[in-house]
């Protein structure tokens, strides 16, 4: 990552090297709010099928690759370069990854209720 200046941050995907062959997935960290509730950066995966259980919304945007994103009931819908989604908390299902993956990311938890 190369900082433009101190109000914006450059995220490139070589910034993030492929995952090593020991591993399925990479990931580099661009920006994490100080509070940590907001974190984004890029994240890559050899071609894979993850069961996934979202904890935190996503926005995704796919840079290189092929995502099928398979919600419980079955419902699949298919994104490469260019399309971003969002996947919101709560979110269970399989990423299926037939070709290598590379995606731009943001992660945002859900405010805690203050009593």
């Amino acid at each position: 990552m190369t900082n433009q200046s101190p109000a914006s941050i450059r995220i490139r995907p070589e910034d993030c090297p492929p995952p090593p062959a020991d591993k399925p997935t990479s990931a580099t960290k661009a920006y994490a709010d100080p509070t940590g509730a907001l974190t984004s950066g890029i994240w890559r995966s050899q071609a894979n099928r993850l069961e996934v259980n979202y904890a935190r919304d996503e926005f995704c945007l796919i840079v290189e690759g092929e995502v099928h994103l398979t919600d419980a009931d079955g419902h699949t819908e298919i994104y490469r370069p260019g399309d971003g989604f969002m996947v919101p908390a709560g979110f269970r299902g399989i990423w299926d990854m037939p070709v290598p993956v590379t995606k731009f990311y943001v992660l945002h938890a859900a405010a805690k209720a203050t009593p």
